[in-house]
């Protein structure tokens, strides 16, 4: 393990590993946000990858799992510990409901389309999108 002069201070270290890990968190948390809140808008499922999805939300569901076992461990020790599990949980959980939502609206919406006969892509622009036209046309 490397060490910093300057950081010499445990104590500083424990503030630098927080910031550390609430930025690693951010950052997983920003790569995913704006395709769900894209998603959630506009209901168009078209252009995502199941597969990528389902990757991820495996992946949150264990970052999730194992900032929950962290979290139960360091309830005892110090802050920094408790912060960063917390962090962890927190960003994890957001992440994995939001890949899920995008995974069960596309699964709604191929089951749905199937059900018409119709491709994904017609059933987005005969339903979803006449759905969300109207629902920004009332705001």
């Amino acid at each position: 393990m490397f060490s910093l002069p300057l950081l010499s201070d445990s104590g500083a270290q424990d503030y630098v590993a927080v910031v550390a890990a609430i930025l690693g968190a951010c950052s997983i948390l920003y790569a995913f946000l704006p395709t769900v809140i894209g998603t959630y808008k506009s209901k168009n499922t078209v252009g995502v990858n199941t597969l990528m999805f389902l990757l991820h939300l495996g992946c949150g569901l264990c970052f999730f799992y194992g900032a929950l076992f962290f979290f139960i461990e360091s309830l005892n020790k110090s802050w920094h510990l408790i912060t960063q599990a917390s962090t962890f949980m927190c960003l994890n959980f957001v992440t994995t409901m939001g890949t899920l939502y995008v995974l069960l609206l596309k699964d709604q919406n191929r089951k749905e389309a199937k059900k018409y006969g119709i491709s994904e892509l017609e059933h987005y622009n005969q339903y979803c999108r006449a759905y969300s036209d109207s629902k920004s046309a009332s705001n």
